[in-house]
């Protein structure tokens, strides 16, 4: 998983460099496109990263709920029977 992390990560960075030198670009241009393409930059640099965080997450959820094992699960059916 940290491997898998890792390669995420850099795709991230490359892909974050790739919308900020574009978003300049776009900036820089006068043709009625580039605004067009501006607000298209601009919207995938806020939404790229936290597509990226939101599989962070979940490749972090898999791998705590991989090591955990089934004696947990029973562990909290017994506090919630002594409870009773």
């Amino acid at each position: 998983m940290k491997k898998l992390r890792q390669i995420l990560a850099f795709c991230a960075i490359l892909i974050l460099a790739g919308m900020y030198v574009s978003t300049f670009v776009f900036s820089l241009l006068d043709d009625p496109k580039s605004f067009t393409l501006l607000r298209a930059s601009i919207g995938a640099t806020i939404v790229i990263p936290v597509m990226l965080w939101v599989l962070l997450l979940f490749i972090r959820l898999k791998s705590t709920d991989a090591s955990s094992s089934s004696f947990s699960d029973d562990a909290d059916y017994d506090s919630d029977d002594k409870k009773q």
